[in-house]
């Protein structure tokens, strides 16, 4: 076995499993960055479900993207990587927002 057999250089092109990575990544700093955005809910009491439904739609565009990365891509290890890290994320907003729905309807 060669030396260069060991080692692969890893690439991200332009790819499903890239985007699954760049979607991940946009989900780490949205919380801080949407004040920034212009637009805002005219209710006042929606204020606070804007940035769990930005990170939730992120995260499911994410595993959405890893996922066709695992069917069309070649970069495979770095689909599965996108769609653990996405599905994540995903499986805890979605834990946070079941317990918000709970602690809010008073049982």
């Amino acid at each position: 076995m060669a030396a260069d057999e060991d080692y692969e250089v890893i690439s991200l092109g332009i790819s499903w499993a890239s985007l699954s990575i760049l979607l991940f990544l946009l989900t780490l700093p949205a919380n801080y960055l949407l004040p920034f955005l212009p637009w805002r809910p005219q209710r006042i009491w929606l204020w606070p479900l804007v940035p769990p439904l930005v990170i939730l739609g992120l995260s499911f565009l994410g595993t959405v993207s890893g996922w066709l990365g695992l069917r069309f891509s070649e970069a495979r290890g770095v689909a599965k990587a996108g769609l653990f890290l996405n599905g994540v994320v995903l499986a805890i907003v979605l834990v946070i927002a079941a317990a918000w729905i709970y602690i809010v309807s008073g049982r």
